[in-house]
């Protein structure tokens, strides 16, 4: 029998759209209103802005794209999901 991934997974909300983050081995894998695959060592900060309502924080994330460049998303998600993926990202 062939072990499975270990995969664990994080909501996210944003005015475009809800979605998952899931981790596959050292793979951030992004599925929503935008769909990315960024390797966890790529992701640079995990940074919450603030609190929101119904115990969600803002939160930012900077990561580097495939051709190097720094990007930003910016989503909500809850303050528990964001603790456990900051630990997992070790950020």
């Amino acid at each position: 029998m062939i072990p499975q991934k270990t995969k664990t997974g994080y909501s996210f909300f944003t005015n475009a759209g809800n979605g998952n983050f899931e981790f596959a081995d050292d793979i951030l894998v992004m599925q929503g209103w935008k769909n990315l695959k960024i390797k966890k060592t790529h992701v640079l900060e995990l940074t919450k802005l603030g609190d929101l309502a119904l115990n969600k924080v803002e939160v930012e994330m900077k990561y580097f794209d495939m051709f190097g460049g720094n990007e930003i998303l910016k989503f909500a998600m809850r303050d528990n999901d964001f603790k456990a993926m900051k630990s997992t990202l070790g950020k």
